[in-house]
């Protein structure tokens, strides 16, 4: 929308501008009323000014007075958020470095996000998640111990990088998510099955991080920003599927992508909150721009053995399970994570049969185990990755 314009919708207000940090990685959310045009300025280094990074609104007010703030992160000195004449909105950021900016827009609220990160750390974090899912030239033990526990000493054989896992319970508080025939809701189950891969992961030895740990909700940029600021190794999210029909059953997993394929780009659009017709177009321009489309191929790897493993499992101890196989969508949840990233569909709600299974702990348990065999597998460079149906 060009600078100037609402769609017919007037003067936004500016609510809050929020931030979350780590060594390496900045997120900042701006969040609005509903759309109105935008445009970003950035201005070099003047005099005793760093870097700068000015985006403006309009027609915009700010809900407040002007906000200043300090930013605890080595990416962003300063984020200030004032009213720059009487239908502007300028928020500047200051940025002492070099590093990338990026920038995408979420709905449902408005919401424009920005990340600055570390070109060379990211990359890093990429390579190493690479190796790790290459053939190792002989099994090892286990995975690296948590901080506070000692980890194998160099003779016995090491994890490599991959040792904290970020667990993303979808949904959650006033966003039940998808809700079963008999009313069994998604942001139960996740939560249930969240947990319980947390504890099985933690007992292989891995460290993990959960985005929710009760029923809360946590916007989509929280996410991520959360499994970034933690420095993940890797992310899965947990969601359960629907569909109008209910006859539709079965498994998948995805990875992030840009989805052609319309069954993919519907279900994304139910989890991201919007229409299937508004389709992800922003973000689709931008996907070549972000450092996570270069950690595609680890999160495809990672996919493929998450799908094997919750299938597997399920036949072996639960019952007959369809294979729906592993596929590319364009999940919100997933964008901007600087690890590999997986979000697993774990079976649909919609279908009676498998709401009763979604909401039975030996069901629960059973994913989490093929989850975190998968994990432990992908950690160790296991070469045994199933081709992608």
């Amino acid at each position: 929308m060009p600078l100037g314009e609402s769609g017919g919708e007037g003067t936004a207000t500016v609510s809050e501008v929020r931030t979350w940090s780590s060594g390496d990685y900045t997120r900042v959310a701006i969040y609005l009323s509903h759309w109105v045009g935008w445009h970003k300025l950035e201005l070099a280094p003047e005099g005793d000014r760093p870097r700068r990074l000015a985006l403006d609104l309009r027609p915009a007010q700010l809900d407040g007075k002007a906000v200043e703030r300090a930013v605890a992160g080595d990416q962003v000195d300063r984020v200030r958020a004032a009213q720059n004449g009487p239908n502007t909105v300028r928020v500047v950021l200051d940025l002492p470095g070099d590093d990338k900016v990026q920038l995408f827009t979420l709905d449902d609220p408005p919401r424009l996000i920005v990340d600055v990160g570390t070109h060379a750390a990211i990359h890093q974090a990429i390579a190493g998640a690479t190796r790790a899912a290459e053939p190792a030239p002989a099994p090892g033990p286990g995975p690296a111990a948590p901080a506070g526990k000692a980890g194998p000493s160099a003779g016995e054989g090491e994890l490599g990088p991959i040792r904290r896992i970020v667990v993303d319970a979808g949904h959650g508080g006033h966003d039940p998510g998808a809700i079963g025939p008999t009313r069994v809701r998604e942001k139960d189950v996740t939560l249930a099955i969240a947990r319980r891969l947390a504890r099985k992961l933690e007992a292989e030895g891995f460290q993990v991080v959960l985005t929710r740990r009760d029923d809360r909700f946590l916007a989509l940029e929280e996410r991520t920003a959360l499994a970034n600021t933690a420095r993940g190794d890797l992310f899965v999210s947990v969601h359960a599927n629907a569909h109008p029909r209910r006859v539709r059953a079965g498994v998948e997993t995805y990875f992030l992508n840009v989805a052609d394929d319309r069954y993919a780009a519907r279900l994304a659009a139910r989890e991201n909150g919007l229409d299937a017709e508004d389709g992800p177009s922003e973000v689709a321009r931008i996907l070549s721009d972000l450092d996570a489309k270069a950690s595609a191929d680890s999160s495809r790897r990672l996919a493929q053995l998450v799908q094997r493993e919750v299938c597997a499992g399920v036949r072996s101890r639960v019952g007959d399970v369809k294979d729906l196989g592993v596929k590319s969508a364009l999940f919100y949840v997933l964008l901007g994570a600087r690890m590999p990233a997986v979000l697993v569909e774990t079976g649909f709600i919609s279908n009676r049969a498998e709401e009763r299974r979604l909401g039975s702990a030996r069901y629960q348990d059973e994913v989490a185990s093929g989850i975190t065999r998968a994990v432990t597998q992908f950690a160790r460079g296991d070469a045994r990755v199933a081709a992608a149906r």
